[in-house]
C-alpha cells in the first residue's frame, strides 16, 4: 500500500468526507462502505495510529461516526466517537482565534492595534523596539514571537502549577524568569516573515482574559464550548472526565525509541511502560 505522511491521511480523509457530502464520492454517505473502513484501517497501520475516531458530516449534521482501534491499550478500551476525549493540541489555537474575534465583533480593539495598548507590561522584539505587534500579527503568525526552550520545559503531567498570565509575564518581561531575549524573538521584524508560534497563541490568551474580564477558561466556555454542546471540553484535567480521555501514545517500533520519546522522557511526561507489541510495533504512553 502506498504510504502517506499524517498531514496526507489527514488531507486524503478531508477530501473523502468532501466527496460523500456532495454525493460524488466512492463512499456512500448513508451507508458506508467497507473500502472507507479498509483504508482507514491500512493507513492507521501505516502511520502506527493506535487509535481513531472518524465522522462525516452533512448540511451541518453528523451522518456517520464511527472508532477505530483503541482509545486506551493498556486497559482495552475502544475508540469511541460519542464518549471518547480527544487531547486536539493545536486545533486550541481555532478556539483561541475564536475567542479574539468575538471580542474584536464587540469593538474591543482593531486587528492592527498594538498590543502594548491592552497589555499590563509592554511586549516588543528587542532588536526592533520600535515596531509594534499587533492582534493581526499575532494570530497569522507574523509577530516575531519564538517558542525558546522555556516553552518545551515548561510541559508537565497534570494540570498546570501556574496560571497563565503569570507564565506569559515571565517570558516578555525583561528579568522575567522565562525571558531569554536572543531565544524569545526571532531577529526580523514583526510582520516581515511567518513562522508558527506557539507562545504568541498563548499571548492572545491572556489579551483575552484582559479583554473580556475573565479567565480564557471561563470565557471559551461560556462563549464557545457551551453555545456549541461541548459540554466535555475544557482546558483543565480537572474540568473534565479523565477516565474517559484518550491515553496520548507514541508508536515504539521493533523495541527502538524514537526522538520523540527521548524528548518527552527529558521532559518528564512519559506515562508508564510501553503497550502492545514492543517486538514489532509498540506504543509509548504519554501522561496527560
Amino acid at each position: 500500500m502506498e504510504r502517506h505522511s499524517r498531514r496526507d491521511f489527514v488531507t486524503r480523509m478531508g477530501c473523502g468526507a468532501m466527496s460523500v457530502a456532495i454525493g460524488a464520492g466512492t463512499f456512500q454517505a448513508a451507508a458506508p462502505s467497507a473500502e472507507l473502513d479498509r483504508f482507514i484501517e491500512a493507513e492507521m497501520q501505516a502511520q502506527k495510529i493506535p487509535g481513531l475516531a472518524a465522522c462525516i458530516v452533512k448540511s451541518g449534521k453528523i451522518t456517520w461516526s464511527k472508532g477505530y482501534g483503541w482509545a486506551d491499550i493498556k486497559r482495552r478500551v475502544a475508540m469511541d466517537p460519542e464518549r471518547t476525549i480527544q487531547n486536539i493540541g493545536s486545533i486550541s489555537k481555532t478556539v483561541t482565534a475564536t475567542a479574539v474575534m468575538q471580542l474584536w465583533q464587540k469593538g474591543k480593539f482593531d486587528l492592527d492595534d498594538d498590543i502594548n495598548l491592552y497589555l499590563p507590561f509592554p511586549v516588543r522584539n528587542p532588536s526592533h523596539p520600535d515596531k509594534l505587534i499587533s492582534f493581526r500579527s499575532l494570530l497569522t503568525h507574523r509577530s516575531s514571537i519564538a517558542d525558546s526552550s522555556a516553552y518545551g520545559s515548561s510541559y508537565a503531567c497534570g494540570d498546570p502549577g501556574i496560571d497563565l498570565a503569570t507564565w506569559i509575564k515571565g517570558y516578555f518581561t525583561i528579568g522575567g524568569r522565562y525571558y531569554v531575549k536572543e531565544k524569545n524573538f526571532h531577529p526580523w521584524k514583526p510582520g516581515e516573515k511567518y513562522q508558527y508560534s506557539n507562545v504568541g497563541f498563548g499571548l492572545l490568551g491572556f489579551l483575552v482574559e484582559r479583554l473580556s474580564g475573565k479567565s480564557f477558561d471561563a470565557f471559551t466556555k461560556e462563549r464557545i464550548f457551551d453555545p456549541l454542546g461541548m459540554k466535555t471540553s475544557g482546558w483543565m484535567l480537572s474540568g473534565i472526565p479523565r477516565e474517559s480521555h484518550a491515553v496520548p501514545y507514541v508508536p515504539v517500533i521493533q523495541g527502538q525509541v524514537n526522538e520523540d520519546v527521548e524528548a518527552y522522557k527529558k521532559f518528564g511526561i512519559l506515562g508508564g511502560e510501553v503497550e502492545g507489541n514492543a517486538s514489532k510495533v509498540g506504543y509509548q504512553p504519554l501522561c496527560l
